[in-house]
């Protein structure tokens, strides 16, 4: 399983081998790339994983990931730790491909290998299906936020046509004539007593 997704994401795509080496009572392991066959690092603080003692049941961990190995590997034994991409599926087929292959995988180190590494994959894979439900949900919240502000918006303008429209219909036109005749009398009153004054010398108006 992964611990420490920075150092495995530094990692990738890189792979790892474990070897276990038999000699006596004493059973080491060595972690080396595939790449290239140097020793990969591990431990509290780091070392390159050379002949390592193993320890039945304790965790081989290294470049952010934690690999269980139990019963007691044979002289010679190697496990390839293949660091996968796990693909961008929906949490149903995350879930069905885990419970597939929990299911069909059998018994022994390589099995155990196996299924460790594909639970840490269906981890992987529900840690980004939560991560882009949230970053979705946010999206369609600020979207609401702007269909809840258009309505609004909306509303104010239906109120708006309903009150002119109100206006209107309830308008006294005989009324509303009478105000306009008597509105433009008084202007053209105004404008013609405007015209006559500013015809006018200060001569003329001190005769006046």
């Amino acid at each position: 399983m992964v611990t420490n997704q920075a150092a495995y994401d530094a990692f990738y795509p890189d792979d790892a081998v474990i070897t276990f080496t038999v000699a006596g009572p004493n059973t080491t392991y060595s972690v080396t790339r595939v790449s290239d066959g140097t020793a990969v690092s591990g431990g509290v603080p780091a070392q390159p994983l050379t002949n390592i003692p193993y320890v039945p049941g304790e965790a081989i961990a290294f470049e952010g990931i934690q690999l269980q190995v139990s019963g007691a590997p044979a002289n010679g034994d190697v496990f390839t730790a293949v660091h996968s991409n796990p693909q961008k599926l929906d949490i149903l087929s995350i879930v069905e491909n885990l419970a597939i292959g929990l299911d069909t995988l059998g018994e022994g180190d390589a099995a155990n290998l196996q299924r460790g590494e594909l639970i840490s994959d269906a981890l992987i894979s529900l840690d980004n299906a939560m991560t882009a439900i949230n970053q979705t949900t946010s999206k369609i919240g600020a979207r609401l936020n702007t269909i809840d502000s258009v309505e609004s918006a909306n509303e104010e303008i239906k109120l708006f046509h309903r009150n002119t429209l109100s206006d209107i219909e309830d308008l006294d036109y005989t009324e509303a004539i009478s105000l306009l005749t008597q509105s433009t009398f008084v202007l053209q009153a105004a404008q013609q007593s405007y015209l006559k004054v500013n015809n006018l010398s200060l001569f003329n108006f001190i005769r006046g």
